[in-house]
């Protein structure tokens, strides 16, 4: 499954964040026509290279309600490819989460919407000398 839509996608309101670097690489890297599915080994991943950072795709409809699909992409230098594709529950095992960083993207080729989330290793609050504990989406009862 392509990772974006078409090479119509644009910058939606864009704004620049500290992460910058990270969000430039993953975007080239994600460039349509790229394909991706989620590796076979890919909590044996997570042990065994620690990657620096997570991106997670949210992938929906403009102004039309939650995400139609959510899909992680962890760094993987040095494993033959830049980015792997991994599951949530990989991510919340490994401790990663979500930062205050975010880029938003628009295909009105499509009529779809992408935000793109970066996620960290454990993250710690030095401001307010906290950490919360990440679960998966799926998992939470409302």
């Amino acid at each position: 499954m392509a990772v974006i839509c078409c090479d119509a996608l644009v910058p939606y309101q864009p704004k620049p964040t500290d992460q910058e670097s990270r969000f430039t690489l993953f975007m080239d890297w994600a460039r349509f026509p790229r394909e991706s599915s989620i590796a076979a080994d890919s909590d044996a991943f997570f042990i065994s290279s620690r990657p620096d950072f997570v991106v997670q795709v949210a992938r929906g409809a403009q102004h039309a309600g939650p995400p139609q699909s959510d899909r992680f992409f962890a760094r993987a230098e040095g494993k033959g490819k830049p980015f792997v594709e991994v599951t949530e529950k990989d991510l919340a095992e490994a401790n990663y989460q979500k930062i205050n960083a975010f880029k938003k993207f628009q295909c009105s080729d499509h009529d779809e919407f992408f935000t793109v989330n970066l996620y960290l290793d454990n993250p710690l609050s030095l401001r307010h000398w906290n950490f919360n504990l990440t679960f998966p989406l799926t998992s939470i009862n409302l």
